[in-house]
């Protein structure tokens, strides 16, 4: 099943939101999501988790990496290359995957603990 994000114009950093890749030159992996508490907004990097287009080389699996869906397009969390970031290079908000907080949080679990 493919969840589809909330769009919204709104520039705040917040768990859950949609950000043009930092990495510009990754065209296989357009978006990252901002996974961090929200009450750690005062540290100067964010957590986030890419979002990528499934292709050959990307082949999610279920609890890992969630098929999820960002202005209409679908696109696969990969959980696994987790990373921080400067909060300062996320710019503006695209959208938010906070109504899929269980499929992601979800998708943590399984990466940390297996579970």
């Amino acid at each position: 099943m493919v969840c589809s994000a909330t769009i919204s114009g709104c520039s705040d950093l917040a768990q859950f939101d949609v950000y043009l890749n930092p990495i510009g030159a990754m065209d296989n992996v357009p978006f990252v999501v901002d996974v961090q508490a929200d009450h750690l907004d005062r540290l100067p990097a964010r957590m986030v988790i890419p979002l990528g287009r499934p292709n050959d080389t990307l082949r999610p699996t279920r609890q890992l990496n969630p098929l999820l869906s960002v202005t209409g397009e679908p696109l696969v969390l990969i959980t696994q290359h987790a990373a921080a970031v400067p909060a300062r290079v996320l710019g503006r908000k695209i959208a938010s995957l906070a109504d899929h907080r269980s499929d992601i949080i979800a998708a943590l679990d399984f990466l940390f603990t297996g579970v």
